[in-house]
């Protein structure tokens, strides 16, 4: 797939959208949560990847955009579902470096974007472990977890009117890469199938 080249005109998510589709589809296809399927120990699995790269991707976008103004953190989150189960946390993973507010930008569109997709897993596992399992990380902001990507956006595309053309591409290259770093990392700590053909 040829690499999304952003508008000057903005539509920044649409660009970032472009970068990143097949491949967050490619690990949502993979990682497979869905009711019928997920057990604790795959859940717990799910929780520790998570963590391990949540917690550095989330420290660094904080030091380019500081931290939600609701002071909710996914990685204390995890942490806490983690301590509800009776697991430990796994060493932190390898996350892009983010060495811009571009890239920042790029790194945060896809850990918001994942709130979303939280929501819908978070659904899977009450159905599939009971409703007492569980899900400060993927309920995070709970009804408001749609607003909060809204106004994100709103935040990207103010910011992307008036980026450079090299600075928004830089934020759609850092979002592919954080994608495949996600998956690289859920890889090593998760069973998952092989990519598609």
């Amino acid at each position: 797939m040829a690499a999304a080249s952003p508008a000057s005109n903005g539509a920044l998510v649409a660009a970032l959208r472009a970068a990143t589709n097949d491949a967050r589809a490619e690990l949502d296809r993979r990682l497979a949560l869905r009711a019928e399927t997920l057990t604790l120990p795959g859940y717990v699995s799910f929780l520790r990847a998570s963590g391990s790269f949540v917690a550095p991707l989330e420290a660094a976008i904080a030091c380019w955009l500081g931290v939600a103004a609701d002071g909710l953190t996914r990685t204390s989150a995890i942490h806490a579902d983690l301590v509800a189960l009776g697991a430990s946390e796994a060493p932190p993973a390898s996350v892009p470096a983010l060495r811009s507010i571009a890239d920042a930008m790029g790194a945060a569109y896809v850990l918001e974007g994942s709130a979303v997709r939280g929501l819908f897993i978070a659904r899977s596992v009450a159905k599939a472990l009971g409703n007492a399992a569980p899900r400060r990380y993927l309920e995070l902001r709970g009804d408001r977890t749609t607003d909060r990507w809204r106004d994100f956006v709103v935040t990207l595309e103010t910011w992307g009117a008036s980026a450079t053309p090299a600075a928004r591409t830089s934020a759609c290259d850092t979002a592919r890469a954080t994608i495949a770093a996600c998956a690289s990392t859920f890889a090593a700590a998760v069973s998952l199938p092989p990519p598609a053909p």
